[in-house]
């Protein structure tokens, strides 16, 4: 058999709908950028990290950056703001800071921080926010969600929050991404390069793996087929999907594909791969015979790229990274290829596997299963 996908209710890894970035223009006085977010705990939102796209217009503007409650899944303007947050100055392609914010929050109520030019020339002094623009609005993600008016909140477009909220009682929430798109032609896939995601399995997990979902473009025309690989701590190979035919690839650019390991690339055979807890294993895109293609004759799989802040490296899950092959391995913090690991429906884990039950971890940017 050349090519078996699956579909699997039960999936391991980051999983987004193909979400995209945009960013919200504060050109004017009554645009606003807003993110929502729920209190976990009765403490303020001390600081807001946000990401600017593109330069800077001008001076970037006056910013501000205010505390609003929900009404009607808006911020509710009319209410009056409930906290200011400083702006520090501005940087144009990078990530900026908000700070101050004294506010008590009320554990498990939702609120938005809202961000707006209040520069008496905003048209010359403005800069733009970035937010996922292309996620189903009908599910939660990380941050929540995004909202944009461009009518001085008359009324709101969404999208999903991609910043990061600090709390006073040193906790950190969000997702703070600055793009999500194909990964560079010379890191793509042909001949003998990998691309993938590095990533540690939970603690109290012992997951039975019966196959990998990917999501890739597809360049040119490849005279290689495509594999989804998994590789363990040390990038031994230990298990390979059945190869998707390149014109079968085509098709599925841009397009999650769920692919079943292939029992024959199996050491000792059996059609699934047990992960140990607490174990460092790799993700890989790969060209399913080292075929002589070249970076205009590609798979180009898709990167997230992500603040590198200590305090958001540590919102990343699992610990994920880029993990790249091209004659050496090497991996790069705050960037990782989406993934998903699909789990062996009716055995997802190994009865050996840590203590506590299982709860599936659901959000538009994020899909994961793992022991709690």
């Amino acid at each position: 058999m050349a090519y078996q996908s699956v579909l699997s209710a039960v999936r391991f890894g980051f999983d987004p709908p193909t979400p995209a970035i945009s960013s919200a223009a504060l050109s004017a006085n009554n645009r606003y950028a807003a993110f929502a977010f729920t209190a976990q705990a009765a403490t303020a939102l001390a600081s807001l990290r946000f990401y600017i796209s593109g330069a800077l217009g001008g001076t970037g503007g006056t910013l501000t950056c205010k505390l609003y409650a929900d009404s009607g899944n808006a911020p509710n303007l009319g209410a009056g703001a409930l906290d200011t947050l400083t702006v520090g100055s501005l940087t144009g392609n990078a990530f900026n800071n908000a700070t101050g914010g004294t506010y008590s929050l009320t554990r498990g109520t939702r609120y938005w921080i809202v961000l707006n030019n209040a520069d008496a020339s905003p048209g010359t002094n403005s800069c733009s926010i970035a937010y996922f623009g292309a996620l189903n609005n009908s599910e939660p993600t990380i941050n929540d969600q995004a909202a944009t008016s461009i009518n001085g909140g008359s009324s709101w477009s969404y999208g999903g929050g991609c910043c990061r909220f600090g709390f006073a009682d040193g906790n950190y929430l969000g997702f703070p991404a600055s793009s999500f798109g194909l990964i560079a032609f010379a890191n793509g896939v042909f001949g003998s390069q990998v691309a993938g995601t590095r990533f540690t399995t939970p603690a109290n997990g012992k997951m039975v793996v019966a196959g990998l979902s990917g999501l890739w473009s597809t360049f040119g025309t490849p005279a290689g087929n495509l594999n989804l690989n998994l590789y363990d701590a040390s990038h031994n190979l230990l298990a390979s999907t059945y190869p998707v035919p390149n014109s079968t690839a085509k098709v599925q650019t841009n397009t999650w594909t769920q692919l079943l390991f292939n029992p024959s690339s199996i050491s000792g055979g059996g059609s699934t791969i047990t992960l140990s807890p607490g174990a460092a294993y790799t993700v890989g895109y790969a060209d399913s015979a080292g075929n002589s293609d070249n970076s205009t004759n590609l798979f180009r799989p898709y990167v997230a790229a992500l603040d590198t802040d200590a305090n958001s490296l540590n919102l990343i899950p699992w610990g994920m990274q880029l993990d790249l092959y091209s004659g050496s391995w090497s991996q790069t913090q705050g960037q990782f290829c989406p993934f998903a690991l699909l789990l062996a429906t009716g055995s997802e884990f190994a009865a050996s596997g840590g203590s506590g039950g299982t709860s599936v971890l659901r959000s538009g940017i994020l899909q994961g299963l793992g022991a709690l």
